[in-house]
């Protein structure tokens, strides 16, 4: 790799939503005018889990994050450090001379909040100051934000709990995706004539409120279908165990094992204890029917 060649923005970006947007957006256009190519350092865990020793939820897979870092974006590379002791530990000027040297950075992209290095010493001030020492640039993105409130993983999170989904997909200017295999269910839903996509929510993935959403349902080999979607438990049916299952519009075919994509659009009423089979059948032959028109 050529010395000076890569132009990177600089954060854990989880959800990469619309403040992340900013700064990958100035990245892959100072990239295109510079000859350069873009990248994304981040981290293969959220820093302040280490940190703190307190596990938050991450609104994304770090499979997904590079999904839509690469997609919506355009960012040619995504770098996951492993977040351990040793880099928790490491200087923040080590950290950026070692960024350098290694990926032969010509620019930094960071937000105006942006701490980082050993107990979080490192900002965007002390950075722009290293960078001009170094000869290399240094962008710095201010604060993004909706209707007067900040654009932030906290409150996308909290958006996502609450089941208002619209909300979360405003502020990460995308939907909010989920990828994971297709697992085998107890295929009572094939019995009553509506089959399910089955998905388990990987540890340390936040869970959307239970209920029933819409949403659109993309195949591995990158097929798009609308779907009315299942997060929880299955009250009437088993009770046991959190999943998501879609039930996919308009599909037939075998995807079990195969990787594919959930986008949440909205949601659309809570669980409920239904009487039986027969009045869960027409409550769910009413959900298609809402989603068709969303």
């Amino acid at each position: 790799m050529e010395k000076k060649n890569i132009v990177a923005a600089m954060g854990f970006f989880d959800g990469v939503h619309k403040g992340h947007g900013e700064l990958l957006k100035a990245a892959k256009k100072y990239a295109d005018e510079n000859d350069a190519k873009s990248a994304v350092i981040t981290f293969d865990r959220r820093p302040m889990n280490l940190v703190n020793m307190k596990q938050t939820e991450l609104i994304n897979t770090l499979a997904d994050k590079k999904k839509i870092i690469s997609e919506k974006y355009g960012i040619d590379m995504v770098i996951p450090l492993p977040f351990d002791k040793n880099l928790m530990e490491t200087p923040w000027d080590t950290f950026v001379r070692d960024m350098v040297d290694q990926y032969g950075i010509s620019c930094f992209v960071v937000g105006f909040d942006f701490h980082f290095g050993y107990k979080g010493e490192g900002n965007y001030k002390r950075l722009q100051e290293l960078c001009q020492k170094m000869g290399i640039g240094c962008i710095v993105i201010d604060e993004v934000t909706i209707d007067g409130m900040k654009v932030s993983s906290t409150h996308i999170r909290s958006f996502i709990k609450d089941g208002k989904m619209k909300k979360a997909n405003e502020f990460l200017g995308h939907r909010h995706i989920l990828t994971e295999k297709i697992i085998t269910g107890n295929q009572i839903g094939r019995t009553i004539g509506v089959p399910t996509a089955n998905m388990i929510i990987p540890q340390g993935i936040i869970t959307p409120r239970y209920g029933v959403y819409a949403a659109d349902f993309i195949t591995e080999d990158g097929k798009r279908y609308r779907a009315v979607t299942n997060v929880g438990v299955r009250p009437t049916v088993s009770g046991e165990g959190v999943t998501v299952e879609s039930h996919i519009i308009d599909f037939s075919g075998d995807i079990y094992g195969r990787m594919c994509t959930v986008e949440f659009i909205d949601f659309l009423r809570d669980e409920k204890k239904f009487s039986g089979i027969d009045e869960l059948k027409k409550q769910i032959e009413k959900d298609i029917n809402t989603v068709r028109n969303v």
